[in-house]
């Protein structure tokens, strides 16, 4: 397994953050599959819309704590899974909500579009589940993951099962395959693009991609971290406000010691890569758009 080390963006001179829109706070976002346009949920409500050349326009102010958000394949509706609340289906041009759907939900969060509609998965009440629905937000299914299991979307949009053990990654089609018995690994899995899967574990991140070798990048208090579209780098965010850009194809890299100018001044809460890989957006206290 390679081990390699990230660059600190506020640290490399030519990678630096060059917009910072006015959107504060930031639980969720999402890039715009069709263009370079970025949707953000607040924690005060609001559904933000940020062009990095054009600006910002708030599309909603009524939002429920949003702890996961995603745009459909077409661009035109935005799931919104809120914390132990509901799930929001919006138009994305105005912002109109179109379908609420009571769900009780409350950590591990992740919503998806899939071919048939919508899903979304997390730690309830008792067990950690995943729900499926229509465009419309009619229930279709609902079942308990499997222990250390996640949910996410291959490149044919059918919903799929992923989990690491100790002999390597697993990848199951929802509902028609098992995944293998076996004790899981301690990584907090997501799935990324491509496929692959991505592993936030102490000392590091780690990627599976399909029909690779796995990866490993090097870092410590590691809060958020992401894939770009391409497979080509990966985005790390720590708890102490930096942000980092590592190679994925083995490439020699030298060692960053990050200071704290012109990162965040608190944890980093997500990241998300643009679809054609011209800007990594990160959120924490405030929102950065760096260019890379």
């Amino acid at each position: 397994m390679a081990g390699l080390d990230p660059h600190y963006l506020h640290e490399r001179r030519g990678l630096a953050a060059v917009v910072s829109p006015p959107v504060e706070h930031v639980c969720a976002l999402a890039w715009h599959p069709r263009r370079e346009e970025l949707l953000a949920a607040t924690r005060d409500g609001r559904l933000v819309s940020v062009d990095p050349v054009m600006g910002t326009r708030v599309l909603a102010t009524d939002l429920v704590e949003v702890g996961a958000l995603a745009i459909s394949p077409d661009g035109a509706r935005v799931a919104l899974l809120g914390r132990g609340a509901a799930l929001e289906l919006r138009d994305l041009a105005d912002g109109a909500l179109r379908a609420q759907v009571p769900l009780a939900l409350l950590g591990e969060l992740w919503v998806g579009w899939w071919k048939g509609g919508v899903a979304v998965a997390g730690q309830g009440l008792d067990r950690r589940e995943v729900v499926i629905l229509d465009a419309e937000g009619q229930r279709r299914a609902s079942g308990e993951l499997p222990p250390g299991a996640v949910v996410g979307v291959d490149g044919a949009q059918r919903l799929v099962l992923g989990r690491v053990g100790p002999g390597g990654p697993q990848v199951a089609l929802l509902g028609k395959e098992r995944l293998e018995r076996g004790e899981p690994t301690g990584h907090r899995l997501r799935f990324g693009p491509g496929g692959c899967l991505l592993g936030v574990a102490e000392g590091g991140v780690t990627v599976w991609a399909p029909q690779a070798p796995p990866v490993t990048v090097r870092a410590f208090s590691v809060s958020a971290a992401a894939v770009s579209a391409d497979g080509s780098h990966l985005a790390i965010g720590t708890r102490e406000g930096e942000v980092g850009l590592a190679r994925l194809d083995g490439s020699p890299l030298t060692r960053a010691h990050p200071g704290r100018t012109g990162g965040h001044d608190e944890a980093v809460r997500t990241l998300a890569f643009s679809g054609r890989g011209r800007w990594l957006a990160s959120a924490g206290d405030r929102t950065w758009l760096w260019s890379w």
